[in-house]
């Protein structure tokens, strides 16, 4: 199961939940820390220790999170954290952990809205090689 800290994205983790909920299964979230370090590195100046550290307390509040929503299903997951560009590593992550199911939300964090997919789930789905569930969000 995909997170992304939206709104979209619990919505799929609760859906997720549901669906799994009473099954004898290991449940993965999966957090992907977007590398914006690299793309502001030029106007703010961040040690790598000090970003590692800032991204490691705001994983922690998405897995919170995220464990909360899936507790309440009967559901421990287990958790991992990636680096770099979402649709990128959840395909990398899904490929490695040899997953039997994939679960996204329709958008994510970026706030894009409407009646198609968000390009990160849109992207998932054209190229997993397991199974992949939209789940669609409501605003």
């Amino acid at each position: 199961m995909c997170t992304d800290n939206s709104k979209f994205s619990e919505q799929a983790l609760e859906y997720g939940g549901k669906l799994l909920q009473g099954a004898e299964l290991q449940v993965t979230v999966l957090y992907v820390i977007p590398r914006t370090k690299d793309i502001f590195e030029h106007y703010v100046v961040v040690s790598e220790e000090d970003y590692k550290r800032k991204m490691a307390d705001v994983s922690a509040v998405v897995f919170d999170k995220a464990r909360k929503v899936l507790k309440k299903h009967g559901i421990d997951p287990m958790t991992e954290t990636r680096e770099g560009m979402a649709a990128d590593e959840i395909l990398k992550e899904a490929r490695e952990g040899d997953y039997d199911l994939i679960v996204v939300g329709s958008h994510g964090a970026s706030g894009v809205t409407g009646y198609m997919m968000g390009s990160v789930s849109s992207k998932v789905v054209q190229h997993a090689e397991a199974p992949v569930l939209v789940v669609r969000g409501r605003r």
